[in-house]
């Protein structure tokens, strides 16, 4: 994605999700809290770093909600605090309805490509082994998709 030369670095900010009534106007604090956050990795971490940012993108809870079909624009599932992180999310085999198997970032371990594939791994040794598919008929609506 970056130019030759170039490179990508991504910043993940857990923000609170939309369903909390926080007063958050992300349409004018979305910009403040990307040069607060810029400011912050530039001081204890990548000194220089705001004079090398050449393109920036934001996304905000209202682009998760309204791009990514998300409610209430959570990025990675479930709100982010500790007591809905890795241990703590549901599990992988459904403890409230048998036969139901859970995978994704919702699901333990977590969010983000390795929890995903995580869950991926863990269904994959949990889940009997599914009866064979019944052959879709040829007459039936979106059967050619």
């Amino acid at each position: 994605m970056a130019p030759e030369g170039d490179d990508t670095f991504y910043v993940l900010s857990p923000v609170p999700h939309l369903g909390h009534d926080n007063g958050v106007n992300w349409a004018t604090e979305a910009e403040p809290y990307r040069q607060k956050m810029l400011k912050m990795l530039e001081e204890r971490l990548l000194p220089g770093l705001s004079s090398r940012v050449t393109e920036s993108l934001v996304f905000t809870p209202e682009t998760f909600r309204d791009v990514y079909l998300s409610p209430f624009g959570a990025g990675f599932s479930m709100e982010p605090r500790i007591l809905q992180s890795a241990w703590f999310r549901p599990h992988n085999i459904s403890e409230e309805l048998p036969g139901l198997y859970l995978a994704g970032a919702g699901t333990h371990p977590g969010a983000g490509v390795p929890g995903v594939i995580g869950t991926a791994e863990v269904l994959a040794t949990l889940v009997p082994d599914a009866p064979p598919r019944r052959a879709v008929p040829a007459d039936f609506p979106m059967a050619a998709e």
